[in-house]
């Protein structure tokens, strides 16, 4: 059998069975993957080379998770959304293809402006190349979902971050430098593009190479409010920890980066149940169908209030001693911290659900208020409290910007979804 075909009899297996389930599970494990990528480099980093690396591991994640908006510009769900192909497949590609040059473009002017030394600048750059290639690579895997094939965009991603894993792992243990083994698993991700992502274009082709038009620049206007929402989503994820590295240092940046890993737990599983029900919730509220609305929208609130509460009892009884051990650090007397940091998650669960939703309305523009409020409350807060209370304060300043975010994104998505429904049948 030629490689080609091999590769889409693994990839593009015919439909078979319930749908629902087969998106689910391979969402679950795509995301479980790429949801664990960073704290399993971490762990890694932190037990073979030690907290220094471990924090310049996480610097470097940081800063590379805070351009990636600008390079994936949030069109995921949009375009997945778009059943009715109001936008061509190239036009997606072209818009995508733009905005990961301005992401690479800025990044290059943050390094200049903001020097934080050769160590932390070089890991940047390694996450860059990842995030690059991820944010490029979204819009084949939404074309996917959109045609109905979540579960061929979670093969992709899943084999591609299993191969940046283990490259990662490889080439840290065999010359105990994380900067290397971050290069080289970067550069595996990016060039898997080619070899899984290309022979699936003549299944969900057409592509046709295109300069940005004014159709894609359609499309960014319409997900500027989403990029803009990613962005200052990151801006308050990450300003705590830039405040620790600044005030305190890589090896304390490690301790609070092991102790906020477990904060995305709940968001994390939320979206494996979020995920495949973009489509279907756009089906639904287009058809008129409230209880399929409905039923769609229950199931991720009601996993996210359970694993939170299951999330913070098992953080509060074993959460610290376990971190301790995954990760070879002291983390003693943070119990209180990684209990903060959990409510944080559970908020942020909450939070992108009340986005989804938002999306699939198409009102993603009143997503903005709440994450200006809570990126301005997260800059205004995290360098003061940091100074004062140290990885207290950041917990705090985050966990504060997340409870504003959830509550003015969760209003406005319950207004604008109630009358929606009442249109059903």
């Amino acid at each position: 059998m030629k490689p080609r075909a091999c590769i889409l009899k693994i990839l593009l297996p015919p439909p078979a069975g319930d749908g629902l389930v087969r998106d689910t599970l391979w969402n679950a494990l795509s995301n479980a993957a790429a949801g664990g990528m960073s704290f399993i480099m971490l762990i890694l980093t932190s037990r073979v080379a030690g907290a220094y690396w471990c924090g310049v591991a996480a610097l470097g994640l940081a800063m590379s998770l805070q351009v990636f908006p600008l390079g994936n510009f949030t069109m995921g769900n949009y375009q997945a959304s778009d059943i009715a192909e109001r936008r061509s497949f190239s036009e997606y590609v072209a818009a995508k293809a733009l905005t990961v040059g301005a992401m690479l473009f800025a990044s290059g002017i943050w390094i200049l402006v903001d020097w934080r030394g050769h160590d932390k600048a070089l890991a940047f750059l390694a996450m860059l190349l990842y995030q690059a290639s991820d944010a490029f690579s979204n819009a084949f895997f939404s074309r996917y979902q959109q045609k109905g094939r979540l579960d061929v965009a979670c093969r992709v991603r899943f084999a591609k971050v299993t191969a940046f894993l283990a490259v990662f792992a490889a080439v840290l243990v065999a010359t105990r430098r994380p900067l290397p083994a971050m290069a080289a698993a970067a550069a595996a991700h990016a060039a898997l593009f080619f070899v899984l992502d290309m022979p699936l274009l003549s299944v969900f082709g057409p592509l046709r190479l295109a300069f940005p038009g004014r159709a894609s620049l359609a499309i960014l206007l319409a997900c500027l409010p989403l990029a803009a929402n990613s962005f200052l989503s990151m801006l308050v994820n990450n300003t705590p920890r830039f405040a620790i590295d600044s005030q305190m240092g890589a090896e304390t940046l490690a301790a609070f980066s092991a102790l906020f890993m477990v904060s995305f737990a709940v968001a994390m599983c939320a979206d494996f149940l979020m995920n495949p029900q973009v489509v279907r919730l756009a089906v639904a509220l287009r058809n008129g169908d409230r209880p399929a609305a409905i039923r769609t929208i229950r199931t991720p609130l009601v996993a996210i209030l359970g694993l939170g509460a299951a999330g913070l009892a098992a953080g509060a009884v074993a959460g610290v001693p376990i971190l301790s051990t995954l990760f070879n650090l002291d983390l003693s007397g943070n119990a209180a911290n990684l209990c903060l940091l959990l409510c944080g998650g559970v908020l942020l669960a909450l939070y992108q659900l009340a986005q989804t939703i938002l999306v699939v309305l198409r009102r993603q523009t009143w997503g903005l208020p709440g994450m200006i409020l809570a990126s301005a409350s997260v800059l205004l807060l995290a360098r003061p409290l940091v100074a004062r209370l140290g990885l207290r304060g950041a917990a705090i300043s985050y966990t504060t910007a997340v409870a504003i975010l959830a509550l003015c994104s969760g209003a406005f998505a319950t207004a604008f979804l109630l009358p929606a429904l009442r249109k059903g049948k």
